[in-house]
């Protein structure tokens, strides 16, 4: 799915549904094949429903589903929107100087920060960012040492510089097999401001051409005898 191979996807998932059809795996599995169709508002319903009932976590079903929901959301322009609803699944995510517990409440409050960007002042977001990085440090939790942190601190000081080095140099730069999902418009739509910078549009091209090489392969490989047993 990841590949944009709904179909390919479809033969492997059928024996989750087969062997768990009412997992918290499986509960993934549909999300993720209607986002491989481009079906945004059944993703969006998927999603909306995984949150809302709060499944297990195994293998990142329900943060998967926060992420998604929350960058789909961007893309169709309705940021405001998904941070209200975000929040009225738990109202106590909008303290950012308090880090939330467990998978659910961290999920809830950290697309809710990342949904804010559309829409909050800077000296808002500046001060939400300084607010978590505090809780984290207080919490002995080393931020720095994730890229998408600190991105993160550059962007939402207007760094644009510093955070496409970053994009470009430390998170693309890694091997795509690594993390498939990392070039989609799904994984970028948080970073608007660097998408027409031409250093960006050139890094991002290069590695939407490994993406098609890789989906390339796969459905070739996917059609050999041994994987049609």
């Amino acid at each position: 799915y990841d590949l944009k191979l709904p179909e390919e996807g479809d033969r492997w998932a059928s024996r989750v549904y087969a062997l768990a059809p009412n997992s918290a795996i499986a509960r993934k599995m549909q999300m993720l094949a209607a986002l491989a169709r481009d079906d945004r508002e059944e993703t969006l319903r998927l999603c909306k429903a995984i949150i809302e009932d709060r499944i297990d976590n195994r293998r990142g079903s329900f943060t998967d589903a926060v992420f998604t929901y929350g960058s789909l959301m961007m893309m169709e322009n309705r940021s405001q929107e998904a941070y209200d609803y975000l929040v009225s699944q738990d109202p106590s995510i909008t303290d950012f100087s308090v880090l939330a517990e467990g998978p659910h409440a961290g999920s809830l409050q950290g697309i809710a920060g990342m949904v804010k960007l559309d829409f909050a002042s800077r000296e808002e977001l500046i001060a939400d960012w300084e607010a978590t990085k505090t809780a984290m440090e207080a919490a002995d939790l080393p931020w720095t040492e994730n890229e998408w942190n600190r991105l993160s601190d550059r962007y939402v000081r207007g760094d644009y510089d510093e955070a496409a080095s970053i994009l470009i140099n430390e998170i693309w730069s890694k091997p795509l097999a690594t993390y498939i999902g990392r070039s989609s418009d799904l994984e970028n739509v948080s970073m608007r401001e660097l998408l027409n910078r031409p250093d960006v549009i050139a890094a991002k091209a290069q590695r939407d051409e490994e993406f098609m090489l890789a989906r390339a392969e796969v459905q070739e490989m996917l059609l050999s005898p041994e994987w049609n047993e």
